[in-house]
């Protein structure tokens, strides 16, 4: 794992960013949360390829031509979000307390409590935040932007006992784009814009990690000398899956991780009432890399096999890296000025999520050496995602007044990226509606403005969870609230 490790000089510039970058994310508001680390994010209520307003240049930055002036907006928000989870196991267990390492089980063995539908799990979120993007007109010809957007995240927190503990107990990831703009107008009827994305990224969680389904015990019990039959391996079927002694907490703490994107767009302008968007958003590398601990405090992996050289310490410490691609977005947008009043404002995306085929978890630490054995330092928990791409469509109705009053209308659908056999808590998700109220007042150079909005994710029914790890009813929903301020020169 040293390729992961900066340089020292390195490492002190990348701290010094990753702090400004993480003081500034945290400051703005979380987007989107759940429904897969990578999330549809729920974004500015204003914001479109084709709307003016600074914020829609992270849809197409191209939009900054279309901004006289100066103009600022900065805001503040307040976001709910709550999930809920019913799991349904459909296959055969043995006693949480067994030793059975392998198949069959004795029919004294399996344990008929353990199985049909769980008692509920709730896990709820509540979170302030900010936003910030500033517009500037240079000339007829160029214009420049500076935006920090918050656009993925997953944030939930659950109870840590209970039937989802071995999908997740707590999770924060949060990744803020903080994105220089640049916009050219060539001619009339065209404008083109280019943004670069310093992206931070920040990741906590804690699990319950099952050893049964990693090849790091399968080949620990497996070879000799210890030579025990097992059927362990990330194909493990669930009658050896989830027992109290193989289900081990892993806690990792503040990861960072710190990458670059850049992002394209170009609008169309063939009537002074029409205009097309298009735009694209690359793809974004991240590592995220910390400080790891893993619970091994039990008599099997501290002392009872110390004489055939498996020996761990009660509490693993080590380094966490987690590899979480985040996806390519093509975006097409559509505005058309109906009235002097009334105008639409429709977007429709297509989001590259099958680039993320499974969830590694990489943990390095002098702990996990097994010299008798022949295991390193090293191990890895992969747990496949094998995500879907998904489209996203969406509109934007909005309403002026001679007052100074403007109100809008969104509404929109997003299609779901997690299939049923990898669905869980750390990518709930489905197909999800989205709806936002918004109404802003100007006076001069200066407005105010407000949003409420919503995503609700249909209840979704799983029955073919691969190894029955999350069959069952997931439900979200996610309500938010923010007031802006506009100022223009």
């Amino acid at each position: 794992m040293s390729g992961f490790a900066p340089r020292p000089r390195v490492a002190f510039l990348r701290s010094l960013l990753l702090t400004f970058l993480t003081i500034v994310g945290l400051a703005t508001p979380i987007t989107a949360l759940a429904s897969g680390i990578s999330a549809p994010r729920m974004g500015a209520g204003w914001a479109s390829p084709t709307f003016a307003t600074p914020t829609s240049m992270h849809f197409n930055p191209a939009v900054l031509m279309s901004l006289p002036g100066v103009q600022l907006d900065a805001a503040v928000s307040l976001t709910w979000a709550q999930a809920t989870y019913e799991r349904n196991r459909r296959a055969t267990y043995q006693r949480a307390d067994g030793l059975n390492f392998a198949l069959p089980l004795a029919p004294a063995d399996i344990d008929p409590g353990r199985s049909g539908w769980q008692p509920i799990s709730t896990g709820t979120v509540l979170m302030p935040g900010g936003s910030l993007a500033i517009a500037w007109r240079v000339s007829d010809k160029w214009a420049l932007g500076f935006s920090v957007d918050p656009s993925y995240a997953a944030i939930l927190a659950f109870p840590d006992e209970g039937p989802h503990a071995f999908q997740m107990q707590e999770v924060a990831v949060l990744a803020s784009f903080l994105t220089p703009t640049l916009a050219f107008q060539p001619t009339s009827w065209l404008q083109l814009g280019v943004g670069v994305d310093v992206v931070s990224g920040l990741l906590s969680l804690r699990q319950v990690v099952d050893l049964a389904s990693t090849p790091m015990l399968r080949d620990a019990l497996g070879e000799p000398p210890i030579s025990q039959k097992n059927d362990f391996g990330p194909k493990a079927p669930p009658g050896v899956r989830e027992l109290d002694v193989l289900g081990r907490a892993v806690t990792i703490n503040q990861a960072d991780a710190l990458s670059w994107s850049f992002k394209l767009g170009a609008t169309f302008l063939p009537r002074d009432d029409l205009r097309i968007a298009i735009a694209y958003q690359h793809s974004t590398p991240m590592v995220f890399t910390g400080d790891a601990w893993l619970d091994m405090n039990e008599d099997l992996f501290t002392q009872d096999l110390a004489s055939q050289g498996l020996s761990y310490p009660a509490l693993v410490k080590g380094k966490a890296w987690v590899e979480l691609p985040l996806p390519a977005t093509f975006r097409l947008g559509v505005g058309w000025e109906v009235t002097d009043t009334f105008a639409l404002h429709a977007q429709a995306s297509w989001v590259r999520y099958s680039a993320v085929r499974d969830l590694t978890v990489t943990l390095q630490s002098p702990d996990f050496i097994q010299p008798q054995l022949g295991l390193g330092d090293t191990t890895a928990i992969s747990l496949a995602r094998n995500w879907v791409d998904t489209v996203e469509a969406e509109l934007l109705a909005v309403w002026r007044t001679a007052s100074g009053l403007r109100f809008g209308l969104r509404g929109g659908y997003h299609s779901p990226m997690s299939p049923d056999a990898t669905v869980d808590l750390l990518s709930i998700d489905g197909h999800r509606l989205i709806g936002g109220l918004m109404a802003r007042k100007a006076w001069g150079g200066f407005a105010l403005s407000a949003l409420l909005g919503g995503h609700y994710v249909l209840p979704r029914t799983v029955e073919a969870s691969d190894y029955d790890r999350g069959n069952g009813i997931y439900t979200l929903t996610i309500l938010h609230a923010n007031v802006g301020l506009e100022w223009r020169w």
